[in-house]
């Protein structure tokens, strides 16, 4: 494989950071990975019990469910911009409009729902969209920098919205999220994001288009009508395809246990000081394993990339079940847990493009993220039942744990790398990690 300098001037570089920030804030970061941190003061306000309160987050994975594909659709029809803009709008409405919840469980629901359904267009299908469609040569590094917006988030946000909650109350740590979509995210996305580089007159990477690129008479190359790889349809009809999504069902069904996160460390002694101190821990290990993660599926099977990372948060969960109070333990399984958390949406993106190329790439992700965030959805409401039903969250770790052995033995079960079609013209995207399959 042909090695090429980076050149730091490409406009893409801004596009990356762009979507980096848009990450940062979107609808995971604001809803799923914060989650855990609202659940004591929301539910103790209102006498709401841990299935309750967890199946807002349900309510919402159900949504992003049904809206995902559709989005998906909308990204390879029209380009990832035409949803970015008004996700990052609604989305900093609805997280201000939380702030007006008076205990109805109905109110909590409804707007859990209609963030999923409205701010879809920020989860991380979306942002891995736009890099595919600005990188090849280090695709995967530059996923990991974008997905690691999130990760950030989880090492950041823990203390900051823990001390905001603590001082201000906790409508007001949702409505600082909803004004920084609303005033940074929202105008930025809106202004400086490209659906592709050829809209102004690049090429993937910042590399020198070929001679035989098609250039329209503003001197701009015209993106080909279709890119190389499978037809969606195409594609559902493989095994290998529902292998993926099984495989990120079981991911999110076990790893949902970590939106408890929080709760799971104060229900053993644990402060929320030391327990949010724990969730920064983990945010900074999600970005480091995004950023390495992403750069080892360049250079190596992704499949086995992501069954080691898999086994890494079974000692996390083993960790939590089998010390439980010790102060070392909120600290360590941080870090092995973070593994996995980061790789995951690394590994999705990748794996989609890799195994079934980017002519679908958009509805393929989407789908396959669809029914991650129905596993995690159910995990979490199952999480919160067991808690009730127990008082312990003993039983999901266990749970939590199985499926990561499952996982870890699934994974590398996915088999090498194929070779795309080509369609109208285009050359097969280049599979960097086919031989080392």
């Amino acid at each position: 494989m042909a090695r090429h300098a980076i050149n730091i001037k490409w406009f893409g570089w801004r596009i990356l950071l762009l979507a980096t920030l848009g990450h940062y804030f979107g609808w995971a970061a604001a809803t799923l990975h914060s989650f855990g941190l609202f659940v004591i003061p929301v539910s103790t306000e209102y006498s709401w019990s841990r299935a309750e309160i967890s199946f807002a987050n349900t309510v919402g994975s159900i949504s992003m469910v049904l809206v995902a594909p559709v989005i998906g659709h909308l990204m390879d029809k029209l380009g990832v911009k035409s949803v970015m803009v008004p996700s990052a709008l609604f989305l900093g409405i609805l997280l201000c409009i939380l702030r007006f919840s008076e205990g109805s469980l109905l109110f909590f629901y409804t707007i859990f729902a209609l963030m999923a359904i409205f701010g879809a267009g920020t989860i991380g299908p979306v942002y891995a969209r736009l890099i595919f469609s600005w990188f090849e040569i280090r695709k995967g590094l530059a996923l990991g920098i974008v997905l690691g917006g999130a990760a950030i988030a989880h090492a950041i946000n823990p203390p900051v919205i823990n001390w905001i909650i603590e001082n201000y109350g906790w409508r007001n740590a949702y409505t600082v999220f909803g004004l920084i979509n609303l005033v940074i995210v929202f105008p930025l996305t809106a202004l400086f994001i490209r659906n592709d580089p050829r809209e102004i007159g690049l090429t993937r990477d910042g590399i020198d288009a070929p001679e035989t690129s098609v250039v329209n008479a503003s001197n701009k190359a015209e993106p080909p009508k279709t890119e190389a790889g499978y037809t969606f349809k195409e594609a559902i009809h493989q095994p290998i395809f529902w292998k993926i999504a099984l495989a990120f069902f079981i991911l999110a069904f076990g790893q949902s246990t970590v939106v408890h996160f929080i709760p799971l460390l104060q229900s053993t002694g644990i402060s929320s000081a030391t327990a949010a101190l724990a969730a920064s821990v983990f945010g900074m290990t999600m970005f480091l394993s995004r950023l390495g993660c992403g750069a080892l599926m360049d250079h190596f099977h992704a499949p086995r990339v992501g069954a080691i990372a898999a086994a890494a948060s079974a000692v996390g969960f083993a960790m939590l079940l089998l010390f439980p109070g010790e102060i070392w333990v909120p600290f360590a399984a941080a870090v092995f847990l973070g593994v996995v958390y980061g790789a995951e949406a690394d590994f999705m993106g990748f794996l989609v493009v890799t195994y079934f190329g980017r002519r679908a790439a958009g509805k393929l992700h989407t789908s396959v993220f669809s029914i991650f965030a129905c596993g995690s959805g159910a995990g979490v409401y199952v999480t919160g039942l067991l808690f009730d039903r127990f008082d312990s969250y003993n039983v999901p770790l266990l749970i939590s744990l199985a499926t990561a052995v499952l996982a870890t033995l699934l994974l590398p079960t996915l088999g090498r790398y194929p070779v795309l079609p080509a369609t109208d013209g285009m050359p097969e995207p280049l599979q960097p990690n086919q031989v080392r399959a």
